[in-house]
């Protein structure tokens, strides 16, 4: 495990996801960052301007512009990658500020799903127990037959940290594929996503 105290952390965590061949992203409470619309994003980042950070408008900015730059480098061309995400129900209905907010984010992701064909978006249902990463979020890396795997634990304040040794990362994906068993499959979650999506416009 190394912790990553570094100013060009961002860069460093991008690169491993541009060059990833895989990608296996639980997150709860919260739409993952690749798949978040940019009002959905902004209203994130509006939220932790003056909080995590020093009040301003340049590093809303600067943030924005870097997540949408991660999630074209990621979706915006053609790949064969493996991408599998994991979100937690209550992120479907999460008040962000106005509904109008949540509703781009709902068909932004229905959107996402229509045009990448490797990209599989699964909800864990709240009522559904077992979850071995309750109240916490992990992401891991594969690389093929080009490196080795690298997880990653994200902190709401202090250094990342990332995870290179082979039994962590082991550790981390047995607890991935727990949760990606335990929540609801592609086309069951895309149905839910879309009446959520109706529920917020009636």
């Amino acid at each position: 495990m190394y912790v990553d105290q570094l100013p060009d952390a961002y860069q460093r965590f991008a690169d491993l996801e541009a060059n990833a061949s895989e990608i296996n992203w639980y997150e709860t409470g919260i739409v993952p960052g690749l798949l978040q619309s940019p009002s959905y994003l902004r209203a994130i980042l509006e939220v932790g301007n003056g909080v995590w950070w020093e009040q301003s408008s340049t590093e809303v900015d600067d943030r924005i512009n870097y997540r949408i730059d991660r999630q074209k480098r990621l979706l915006g061309s053609p790949s064969e990658r493996i991408l599998r995400f994991v979100i937690t129900e209550d992120a479907l209905h999460a008040n962000m500020g106005s509904p109008e907010i949540m509703r781009e984010q709902l068909r932004h992701i229905l959107k996402l799903l229509n045009e990448q064909p490797d990209l599989t978006v699964r909800v864990l249902r709240t009522h559904v127990a077992g979850n071995p990463a309750r109240g916490g979020g992990l992401w891991i890396f594969g690389f093929g037959g080009r490196g080795t795997a690298v997880g990653y634990s994200p902190s709401v304040l202090g250094p990342s940290s990332y995870y290179d040794d082979e039994a962590d990362v082991a550790t981390m994906l047995r607890a991935f594929y727990r949760i990606w068993e335990l929540a609801s499959t592609r086309e069951e979650s895309r149905r839910l996503i879309k009446s959520v999506l109706e529920e917020t416009t009636t």
